[in-house]
Protein backbone atom coordinates (compact mmCIF):
# COMPACT_ATOMS: atom_id res chain seq x y z
CA UNK A 1 0.00 0.00 0.00
CA UNK A 2 1.24 3.50 -0.83
CA UNK A 3 2.19 5.73 2.05
CA UNK A 4 0.42 9.05 2.51
CA UNK A 5 3.12 11.03 0.72
CA UNK A 6 2.94 8.78 -2.32
CA UNK A 7 -0.85 8.97 -2.36
CA UNK A 8 -0.64 12.76 -2.27
CA UNK A 9 1.89 12.74 -5.10
CA UNK A 10 -0.41 10.45 -7.09
CA UNK A 11 -3.32 12.87 -6.66
CA UNK A 12 -1.04 15.77 -7.61
CA UNK A 13 0.26 13.93 -10.67
CA UNK A 14 -3.26 13.04 -11.81
CA UNK A 15 -4.51 16.58 -11.27
CA UNK A 16 -1.74 18.27 -13.24
CA UNK A 17 -1.25 15.39 -15.68
CA UNK A 18 2.44 14.88 -14.91
CA UNK A 19 4.31 11.60 -14.46
CA UNK A 20 4.60 10.92 -10.73
CA UNK A 21 8.32 10.21 -11.20
CA UNK A 22 8.75 13.90 -12.05
CA UNK A 23 7.36 15.01 -8.69
CA UNK A 24 9.86 15.24 -5.86
CA UNK A 25 9.55 16.71 -2.38
CA UNK A 26 11.48 19.80 -3.48
CA UNK A 27 9.46 20.25 -6.70
CA UNK A 28 7.92 23.72 -6.70
CA UNK A 29 4.18 23.57 -7.18
CA UNK A 30 4.18 26.62 -9.44
CA UNK A 31 6.79 24.97 -11.68
CA UNK A 32 4.56 21.89 -11.90
CA UNK A 33 1.70 24.08 -13.09
CA UNK A 34 -0.32 24.22 -9.88
CA UNK A 35 -2.39 27.38 -9.66
CA UNK A 36 -4.96 28.38 -7.04
CA UNK A 37 -7.82 26.57 -8.79
CA UNK A 38 -5.78 23.39 -9.16
CA UNK A 39 -4.81 23.65 -5.50
CA UNK A 40 -8.46 23.84 -4.45
CA UNK A 41 -9.34 20.88 -6.68
CA UNK A 42 -6.55 18.86 -5.06
CA UNK A 43 -7.83 19.78 -1.60
CA UNK A 44 -11.23 18.35 -2.58
CA UNK A 45 -9.46 15.16 -3.68
CA UNK A 46 -7.53 14.99 -0.38
CA UNK A 47 -10.78 15.38 1.55
CA UNK A 48 -12.27 12.41 -0.29
CA UNK A 49 -9.14 10.25 -0.33
CA UNK A 50 -8.26 10.67 3.34
CA UNK A 51 -11.75 11.33 4.72
CA UNK A 52 -10.69 14.59 6.37
CA UNK A 53 -12.39 17.95 6.71
CA UNK A 54 -10.31 20.75 5.21
CA UNK A 55 -12.04 24.09 4.95
CA UNK A 56 -10.98 27.00 2.79
CA UNK A 57 -10.77 29.13 5.94
CA UNK A 58 -8.40 26.65 7.59
CA UNK A 59 -6.18 26.58 4.53
CA UNK A 60 -6.13 30.38 4.33
CA UNK A 61 -5.14 30.68 7.98
CA UNK A 62 -2.45 28.02 7.62
CA UNK A 63 -1.00 29.66 4.50
CA UNK A 64 -0.53 32.97 6.31
CA UNK A 65 2.27 31.48 8.42
CA UNK A 66 3.21 28.38 6.41
CA UNK A 67 3.35 28.97 2.67
CA UNK A 68 3.03 25.77 0.66
CA UNK A 69 5.50 26.12 -2.19
CA UNK A 70 6.73 22.58 -2.77
CA UNK A 71 5.30 19.10 -3.05
CA UNK A 72 7.01 18.24 0.25
CA UNK A 73 5.33 21.16 2.02
CA UNK A 74 1.99 20.06 0.58
CA UNK A 75 2.56 16.52 1.86
CA UNK A 76 3.49 17.87 5.30
CA UNK A 77 0.31 19.97 5.43
CA UNK A 78 -1.99 17.09 4.47
CA UNK A 79 -0.24 14.75 6.92
CA UNK A 80 -0.78 17.35 9.69
CA UNK A 81 -4.49 17.57 8.82
CA UNK A 82 -4.82 13.78 8.85
CA UNK A 83 -3.03 13.56 12.21
CA UNK A 84 -5.23 16.30 13.66
CA UNK A 85 -8.40 14.55 12.40
CA UNK A 86 -7.38 11.20 13.88
CA UNK A 87 -6.83 12.79 17.30
CA UNK A 88 -10.31 14.28 17.44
Amino acid sequence: MENIGERIKTILADEIEVDINNIHDDSKLVDLGVDSLTFLEMVAEFKDEFNVNISINEISEYLKDHPIRTAGELIKYVEEVILKETKT
